[in-house]
Protein backbone atom coordinates (compact mmCIF):
# COMPACT_ATOMS: atom_id res chain seq x y z
CA UNK A 1 0.00 0.00 0.00
CA UNK A 2 1.27 3.17 -1.00
CA UNK A 3 1.12 6.46 1.45
CA UNK A 4 -1.54 8.98 0.77
CA UNK A 5 0.76 11.99 0.69
CA UNK A 6 -0.77 14.30 -1.95
CA UNK A 7 1.30 17.95 -2.57
CA UNK A 8 -1.20 19.67 -1.10
CA UNK A 9 -1.26 17.67 2.28
CA UNK A 10 2.69 18.15 2.12
CA UNK A 11 2.27 21.76 1.05
CA UNK A 12 -0.13 22.35 4.19
CA UNK A 13 2.43 20.56 6.74
CA UNK A 14 5.55 22.31 5.40
CA UNK A 15 3.26 25.86 5.88
CA UNK A 16 2.09 24.59 9.62
CA UNK A 17 5.56 23.96 10.54
CA UNK A 18 6.56 27.37 10.02
CA UNK A 19 3.81 28.76 11.44
CA UNK A 20 4.87 26.96 14.49
CA UNK A 21 8.57 27.42 14.17
CA UNK A 22 8.96 23.51 13.57
CA UNK A 23 12.40 23.96 11.96
CA UNK A 24 12.62 20.72 10.73
CA UNK A 25 11.70 16.84 10.45
CA UNK A 26 13.80 15.81 13.71
CA UNK A 27 11.33 18.54 15.74
CA UNK A 28 8.38 17.26 14.23
CA UNK A 29 9.14 13.75 14.81
CA UNK A 30 9.68 14.83 18.74
CA UNK A 31 6.47 16.24 18.91
CA UNK A 32 4.78 12.85 16.89
CA UNK A 33 6.78 10.40 18.68
CA UNK A 34 7.68 9.05 15.67
CA UNK A 35 11.18 8.04 14.54
CA UNK A 36 12.80 11.13 12.03
CA UNK A 37 13.61 7.97 9.28
CA UNK A 38 9.89 7.43 9.74
CA UNK A 39 8.82 10.98 9.26
CA UNK A 40 10.85 11.30 6.34
CA UNK A 41 9.89 8.38 4.71
CA UNK A 42 6.49 9.20 5.13
CA UNK A 43 6.62 12.74 3.82
CA UNK A 44 8.29 11.46 0.63
CA UNK A 45 5.93 9.27 0.02
CA UNK A 46 8.03 5.92 0.91
CA UNK A 47 6.15 4.68 3.87
CA UNK A 48 4.35 1.82 3.56
CA UNK A 49 1.00 2.94 5.15
CA UNK A 50 -0.62 5.87 6.91
CA UNK A 51 -0.14 5.62 10.40
CA UNK A 52 2.18 8.43 10.84
CA UNK A 53 -0.13 10.96 9.57
CA UNK A 54 -2.38 10.88 12.40
CA UNK A 55 0.76 11.76 14.37
CA UNK A 56 1.84 14.66 12.17
CA UNK A 57 -1.79 16.31 11.67
CA UNK A 58 -2.51 15.99 15.54
CA UNK A 59 1.11 17.97 16.49
CA UNK A 60 0.69 20.65 13.70
CA UNK A 61 -3.17 21.27 14.56
CA UNK A 62 -4.51 20.15 11.67
CA UNK A 63 -7.46 17.49 13.51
Amino acid sequence: MQTTVTPEWECEVRKRMKILGVKNYTVLAEKTGYSESTVRKYMCGCYTNDNPRVGIEQALGMR
